[in-house]
């Protein structure tokens, strides 16, 4: 089954075993798009649709996506996505002025427990919501350029604070540049900057955050 989903008045094909985006995918898009300027080299993992790819590349001097699932891999194609098959940083040797993901976030309840598809596979974080969050943390800033940039989805489900404390850690500045509220959750967009800097940053509401916050 294919869907269509809308943007901007373009419209953007989605495939079956493809995430469709929904609101994690759009307010870190929105985010992005702030952020990301005509000189950046940009990397989006786990572009699934490839819709934030698509948008980035009309404004970044070149977006490069990536994913494990060869269905997303093929829907980001059709959707006209320069996209590579593989695992968070698998076949890359260079670095990026900003780097876009939104990753599986939600936490499962079994312990060993392995997605049963594709589907799956694009929200489910493990146990505690962050086991591919903090894989790709322990490897991000060698991909990153010396003043490089990082967006990232995080939920309120899974262990914001120790997703926080590593970014603290890696990054100069950790900032909460976007929150989407829901009855059940709180959806952010985190940004984290190598060498920061106040004019870089367009959204007037992002909040400097430490993992003291979580605790």
């Amino acid at each position: 089954m294919v869907e269509r989903v809308y943007y901007n008045g373009e419209e953007i094909t989605v495939l079956s075993n493809v995430y469709t985006p929904s609101d994690d995918t759009f307010v870190l898009l929105e985010e992005a798009l702030k952020v990301v300027c005509d000189t950046d080299y940009v990397l989006e993992v786990g572009t699934g649709s490839g819709i934030i790819s698509k948008f980035l590349s009309k404004k970044a001097k070149s977006v490069i996506a990536t994913d494990i699932n060869p269905y997303a891999v093929k829907n980001a194609r059709i959707n006209a996505v320069n996209v590579r098959t593989g695992h968070l940083f698998a076949n890359l040797a260079c670095n990026f002025d900003v780097i876009v993901f939104n990753p599986p976030y939600l936490p499962t309840l079994t312990e060993g427990h392995e997605p049963k598809d594709w589907l799956n596979k694009a929200w489910d974080g493990g146990p505690t919501g962050i086991e591919v969050i903090m894989e790709f943390l322990s490897q991000v800033t060698n991909y990153l350029a010396e003043a490089g940039k990082l967006l990232i989805v995080a939920s309120s489900l899974s262990d914001l604070r120790k997703i926080i404390t590593k970014m603290t850690d890696l990054f100069e500045e950790v900032h909460i540049v976007a929150t989407k509220k829901f009855q059940f959750e709180t959806l952010y967009v985190l940004l984290g900057s190598k060498k920061y800097k106040k004019e870089d940053i367009t959204s007037v509401d992002n909040t400097l955050v430490s993992s003291e916050r979580f605790k």
